[in-house]
């Protein structure tokens, strides 16, 4: 530790040296960071163990289709995280008295709109020049004029194999397919208009097309979806595969939003209404027919139903009928056990949102009728005690969203079941020109069920809970910014490995400088403090005791030339819960991009155990996304490739390794690894039509 502490030491000094002494060349250097880049490390950069791959899937399907700016809605607008409400109320405004847009560069002459917006919205947006011209081509033609014609393949595979890929004596291999992941998805799509998808995706040790079983001839995982838009009174219309979100997200939410770190914007959702489902997420979308109408100039109507089958273990109980004990959500069906789980689960879903949008005011309600095909009995645990349990579930809320002056107000509420009850309200304002404030009071009881929610909370799941959030973001002087938030919870029932009623505190603070053009630095701390089962041995007994975490961060982003752009950052954490550990986190990252090719790479070295582990974004290939957990004593590089063969035709290749210094084994059972160093590689080809 004291060697690797050495590291650390001479590594910060040097970069303290090269922040505060930069040669004489940089200095008329522009910021060139790639807004993309930006956009993900901004969302991303928690390191927090609430980081799902589903997170990363949402915000793929939604920044990845680029919005027509003269179709878009002022709720799409915000769910890029890059326009103020003030903004997006300009552009509104722009549109209603000069009409559509004929050009991207239009928006330099909307006020509110400086240059720096402008870069980093450029990449999800797009103007459909045809049609602020008027021209309304046949069906069939514009079928054959999308904005996006498209497929990829990926393969990728960790090059040092878990033991389940392995026959042990007379003893077949315990997982039936290869080792390698593969992908592959085809879309057709024009903006506003129409959609149309396929997503084929098969895990590390499943099979990819089943010789076998109901599946029989299919993959183990595809998704599918034809959708058309903006036709008279029908918004939007979509059979196969669709995500829905509404209010706060307390009934429906498709999964993408920002966490806390982002402490102004991160509160508010935004009622996106039905979109396709072009996700290899096997869980968090319906399969059916959708469809949105518009009755009235400022009515909205939703209605959808969705039959489909889900993972579960089935056992017969006492009276001889099937029930569901466990409802797997991994996805994944390497051996047989996984595999008797798989779709043995109906599941069919009717849902329905009314909503009045006038400008910045928006009131609706959303209801959702649920019907499994045998009965959810999980064993019962003191935890779970008010967890859902039956065969029907039938859920409704009301939400809302108004501005008056500086504020922006917003809230829902919503029951379920029996006794379910759960509500959110909440305000951002700005009490400056540069000083922004959010506030949020979240209550949902412990029997309160949301199967396909996720509104703001500390928990994953939207019961149990209640708390206060404050946020605060500030820019006090030119190249300056502050942002900070307070969050206090309390969690009236028991949770898993908490026996007993229990509460907690938040808190972040990050100081961030631009002082070039060709530099940005942050220094970030994030705490938390939350219950957690103590072992008191002289007691025989588990006792709730409060763990803290403690996270730190230094971060620097700078620019060489216009080709070449470098991260350094050092992250130490500490836990204690009874005992204290410290994990730290040092990696540099270089990025050379030309016009046809670009290389990135990243050393990492670390120091940590299970509870200070650093959850680090790391590039990926395009539409990939890779966070891993950097556990353990060891080092961490990769190296990714892209290069643009022709107009048409891109080409990835990333290779990663991980070094362990004192752990030569991963994993247990089948999923065991042995051996100290662990490479993957992944390939991906894109192919426009």
């Amino acid at each position: 530790m004291k060697r690797g502490w050495k590291t650390y030491r001479l590594f910060l000094v040097g970069w303290l040296v090269f922040i505060t002494n930069p040669f004489q060349a940089f200095s008329q250097i522009e910021d060139i960071t790639a807004p993309e880049e930006s956009l993900q490390e901004g969302l991303f950069s928690s390191d927090d163990e609430q980081i799902s791959t589903g997170t990363f899937e949402a915000y793929d399907q939604y920044l990845k289709n680029p919005l027509d700016l003269n179709s878009a809605t002022a709720d799409e607008l915000a769910l890029l995280y890059i326009l103020s409400e003030e903004q997006i109320q300009h552009f509104l405004d722009y549109k209603k008295y000069q009409g559509l847009l004929l050009s991207i560069y239009e928006l330099q002459a909307i006020k509110g709109f400086d240059s720096s917006t402008i870069k980093r919205l450029l990449p999800y947006v797009e103007v459909d020049t045809r049609k602020a011209l008027g021209y309304k081509d046949p069906f069939l033609k514009r079928l054959t004029k999308p904005d996006k014609h498209f497929i990829i393949v990926r393969y990728s595979q960790s090059l040092n194999l878990p033991t389940g890929f392995f026959q042990q004596d007379s003893t077949p291999k315990i997982y039936a397919g290869s080792p390698a992941r593969t992908y592959f998805r085809y879309q057709l799509r024009r903006a506003g208009d129409y959609s149309f998808g396929l997503t084929l995706d098969k895990d590390p040790g499943e099979r990819f097309l089943l010789k076998e079983g109901k599946d029989k001839g299919l993959p183990d995982f595809y998704s599918f979806h034809a959708g058309i838009y903006n036709r008279g009174k029908i918004k939007s219309f979509i059979v196969g595969d669709y995500q829905f979100q509404s209010g706060q997200g307390l009934l429906f939410t498709s999964g993408f939003h920002l966490g806390s770190n982002e402490p102004v914007k991160a509160v508010n959702r935004y009622s996106t209404g039905i979109s396709p489902f072009t996700s290899a997420m096997e869980t968090g979308f319906f399969r059916g027919v959708a469809i949105t109408l518009q009755p009235l100039n400022k009515l909205f109507f939703s209605t959808f139903y969705s039959n489909r089958k889900l993972d579960a273990g089935l056992e017969t109980n006492e009276e001889g009928k099937l029930i569901a004990v466990s409802l797997p959500t991994n996805g994944l069906h390497r051996k047989e056990s996984e595999y008797q789980k798989k779709k043995v689960f109906g599941e069919q879903v009717f849902g329905a949102d009314l909503r009045y949008k006038n400008g910045p005011f928006e009131l609706g309600s959303s209801m959702v009728k649920t019907h499994f095909e045998h009965p959810i009995q999980l064993p019962l645990k003191d935890y779970n005690l008010f967890n859902f349990r039956g065969k029907e579930l039938l859920a409704a809320s009301g939400y809302y969203k108004f501005r008056w002056q500086n504020f922006s107000f917003f809230g829902e509420v919503a029951t379920s079941g029996k006794d379910g009850f759960g509500f959110i309200n909440g305000f951002s304002t700005k009490l400056a020109p540069e000083v922004s404030m959010s506030f949020v009071h979240r209550s949902y009881s412990k029997e309160f069920t949301s199967l396909y929610g996720g509104a703001f909370g500390e928990n994953t799941r939207n019961n149990n809970e209640s708390g206060v959030f404050i946020g605060l973001k500030a820019k006090p002087v030119k190249g300056w910014e502050l942002a900070a938030f307070f969050d206090k919870y309390r969690f009236p029932w028991l949770k898993f490995r908490v026996d007993a009623p229990s509460g907690g505190e938040g808190a972040m603070l990050r100081v961030k400088h631009k002082p070039k053009g060709w530099l940005m630095w942050y220094a970030q701390i994030n705490y938390r403090s939350k219950g957690l089962n103590f072992r008191a041995d002289s007691l025989n007994i588990d006792l709730v005791k409060q763990t803290k975490f403690v996270q730190y961060r230094l971060n620097a982003d700078y620019t060489a030339n216009q080709y070449l752009k470098m991260r350094s950052r050092l992250q130490m954490s500490k836990f204690t819960h009874g005992a204290s550990s410290m994990g730290t986190t040092l990696f540099q990252d270089f990025s050379y991009a030309r016009e046809k090719w670009s290389l990135g790479t990243r050393f990492a070295i670390f120091d940590t155990d299970f509870d200070t582990r650093q959850y680090v974004y790391e590039k990926d290939v395009l539409y990939s996304f890779s966070v891993p957990a950097y556990s353990g004593k060891g080092t961490r590089s990769y190296l990714i490739f892209h290069w643009e063969l022709t107009h048409n035709i891109d080409f990835w290749g990333r290779f990663a390794i991980t070094h362990y210094t004192e752990q030569y084994e991963k994993g247990t059972g089948a999923d065991a690894i042995e051996g100290n160093i662990h490479p993957d590689v992944k390939f991906q080809v894109k192919v426009k039509l």
